[in-house]
Formats: C-alpha cells, structure tokens, sequence
C-alpha cells in the first residue's frame, strides 16, 4: 500500500536502519535478486549471512542506512549508502568473511570476483554507492522519494556523484526520476548480474537546463 492515511491505518514511517534491522534487510534486499545463478542458489542461505556481515559490520559502520516501515513492521525499501572514503578493499572484505563464516572455498572466490568486477565496472571512481531494494507494489514514489532524500542532500552538499546498485531494470527506472541516467547491465562472474545506474553532481545537473 502507499504513503498516508489508509482509513485509520498508521502510515508507513521512513527512519535509519539498526543492527536491529539486518536481518529484515537481508530478507528484503535477497528478495530482489534478479538472475541468480544456480551457484549463489545453491547456498543461498550461505550468501545471507555473508550479506548479513557485510550490512552489520561495514554498511551500518560507515555508511548510513534508511528504510521504509510499514505499520505492520515489513520492511518495503531500503536505501543503502556508501561514501566515497568508505573501504572498498574485497581482499579486506574477502578475509574477514573467511575468518567469521564457514563459506565454500568456491563460493569465495565467486563472490570476490562480483565484487571485483562490480568495482571495475564502476571505472575504479570514488563516487558514493547506493544499494536501493524495494517492493514496488508497497513502494510509492512519495515513500522511495523520503527513503532516498537524506541520502542524495548528503551527496548534494558535497556535489557529489552517485552510482545506484540495482536488482532490476523496473528498480533502475524508477530511479530517473531522481536525477539518475545511462543505465547498464554488468553480467558478474558468478552469472548473476545487476544494473548501474549514475547520477552526476549537482552542478553538471543544472548545466543541463
């Protein structure tokens, strides 16, 4: 359902995530995986808890992470950022995971290698990252706009460049309205894939009209 009063019906709220929402996040952002090769498949309960890692111990470390909350308590989106001084060492990450989970060797080196060539897709910039998953039947433009608002007015003040990790091209193209353009599939080396989506700085946005 979207945004306001819903005969009575306590609104969908939007707030910044805790380690309290990871596994609601987890659950969320797997269920928009798009493509997933039979691999990742396979272990997928394995790839939960690397991603479960990955949100508590460096997204929700040094990045900022905000949701939308329906009044049931579900989770519909999820807007995740990273800043361009956050690591985006994977031979850190790699070895951390190593160290916390019993992971397949297999399965690590497929997901160092996604991680790699998302990285290499991204021309090695140092722009910021947003990881945005959402229900869109749940989703209003009204809602996805105050998920994404404190995010892009941090990027804004810095007239900074953003390059959104999406699950669909439906995902992607939701998020033009937001400024972003030249949309792009990255085929991973584990088969699965994921769209790239850019939106440029403040500035060069208003050299536009």
């Amino acid at each position: 359902m979207g945004e306001g009063d819903r005969g009575g019906q306590v609104p969908d709220r939007v707030r910044p995530a805790g380690l309290v929402d990871v596994p609601a996040l987890v659950r969320l952002i797997a269920s928009r995986a798009a493509g997933t090769p039979p691999a990742i498949d396979r272990a997928a309960e394995q790839v939960r808890a690397v991603l479960r890692l990955l949100l508590a111990h460096h997204a929700l470390e040094v990045g900022h992470v905000w949701v939308a909350e329906q009044h049931t308590g579900e989770l519909i989106a999820a807007a995740v950022w990273l800043p361009p001084e956050a690591d985006r060492d994977f031979s850190r990450f790699h070895s951390l995971i190593a160290r916390e989970l019993e992971i397949p060797p297999d399965l690590l080196a497929l997901g160092r290698a996604d991680g790699e060539a998302l990285e290499t897709a991204r021309a090695g910039t140092r722009d910021w990252v947003l990881l945005v998953a959402s229900h869109e039947g749940d989703c209003s433009h009204v809602l996805l706009d105050r998920v994404l608002a404190p995010g892009l007015q941090a990027v804004d003040r810095q007239n900074g460049t953003v390059v959104a990790w999406t699950a669909s091209i439906p995902e992607a193209g939701r998020l033009e309205a937001f400024g972003f353009r030249d949309t792009r599939k990255v085929t991973l080396p584990s088969g699965g894939h994921i769209w790239l989506t850019s939106r440029p700085p403040a500035t060069a946005r208003r050299h536009r009209h």
